[in-house]
């Protein structure tokens, strides 16, 4: 993100946004139900956006948690509007995880 975008989220968003917080709605997705999960899913999406820190691992248990449900959805070809919104997510996750990498 430019420092433009950066400075709308504001010095107090990123706090309050910090990497601990950003973690636990990673933790909730996978502990959730209903729409409630799907709600998190959604929030999370934007957050990411945001260019709001989290850490790697939290990811993992996002992918384990698509993987399962694209297995047992896949057998029925519908999928859900809750796999759609991870799936939409771990792109985004993705994407962000090999700007890191290039960074490096």
């Amino acid at each position: 993100k430019t420092k433009e975008e950066r400075d709308q989220l504001g010095a107090f968003g990123l706090t309050l946004l910090c990497s601990q917080v950003v973690n636990l709605v990673f933790e909730a997705i996978s502990v959730l139900k209903g729409n409630s999960r799907l709600s998190f899913v959604r929030l999370l999406s934007t957050l990411i956006r945001l260019d709001v820190q989290f850490h790697s691992e939290s990811a993992f248990a996002l992918k384990d948690l698509m993987n399962r449900t694209w297995a047992a959805q896949s057998k029925t070809q519908e999928y859900s509007t809750f796999f759609q919104s991870l799936l939409e997510l771990m792109l985004v996750v993705e994407r962000v995880e090999v700007e890191r990498l290039e960074e490096e």
